[in-house]
């Protein structure tokens, strides 16, 4: 398993524990990677599966970045690049 997919398996956890779904989807414009979406009374973070590994890492990252997470446990590498999508 390459650090991206070790990265991308503790960004997933992560936002689970902060209340967040996350999806891998096909999605029909390439140039998008994804992002937060509200389906019915969940939220969800939508990722192109074809998006490179740096796109999915960022745009699951962001998507934690709107939630509280002081309370949370993150890894250190996840803490520090989630604060960095922080604003």
């Amino acid at each position: 398993m390459s650090r991206v997919e070790r990265l991308l398996e503790r960004l997933e956890k992560a936002a689970g524990d902060v209340g967040l779904e996350v999806r891998y989807e096909s999605i029909s414009r390439p140039a998008y990677a994804g992002g937060l979406c509200r389906v019915k009374d969940r939220w969800v973070v939508i990722v192109n599966r074809g998006a490179p590994p740096d796109e999915k890492v960022e745009t699951i990252a962001s998507a934690i970045a709107t939630r509280e997470t002081d309370d949370v446990y993150l890894a250190p590498d996840v803490r520090e690049l989630v604060d960095r999508f922080k604003g």
